[in-house]
């Protein structure tokens, strides 16, 4: 699947941030925040929920400058995100605890159903 860019032994933190803050500033990147539901309802959830939130509003926008939070009519009228081809973030959550870590704006929401072997592999190579 995916190449990693970071080896132990040759590259900084400081140079790992540097290189993830240039693609986010030109919307190359895709965020895997995985685990939502994992962070206890408290204080730091919240605080988790607005870093998410102000991240998206700023940097996944679409090519006509929507957000998620902009007026749920204009999101619709012009164009979607997901294609635009910047700046996307993935926000992982199991059902259970789904609606207790919700983000705020107009996010698309899927659900995985299970899958057999096949049906990953398919899932992967699509």
């Amino acid at each position: 699947m995916g190449k990693s860019i970071v080896d132990d032994s040759s590259i900084s933190s400081e140079n790992i941030l540097y290189a993830l803050q240039n693609y986010i500033t030109q919307d190359q990147t895709l965020i895997i925040f995985d685990g939502l539901d994992e962070i206890p309802v408290s204080d730091q959830h919240s605080k988790i929920i607005n870093i998410i939130e102000s991240f998206v509003n700023t940097y996944v926008q679409t090519s006509t400058n929507i957000s998620a939070f902009d007026n749920v009519y204009l999101s619709k009228l012009f164009d979607d995100p997901s294609r635009s081809g910047d700046n996307q973030l993935i926000v992982t959550s199991r059902i259970v605890d789904y609606h207790d870590a919700l983000l705020s704006g107009q996010f698309a929401h899927y659900t995985i159903r299970p899958m057999n072997t096949k049906h990953i592999k398919d899932f992967v190579d699509y």
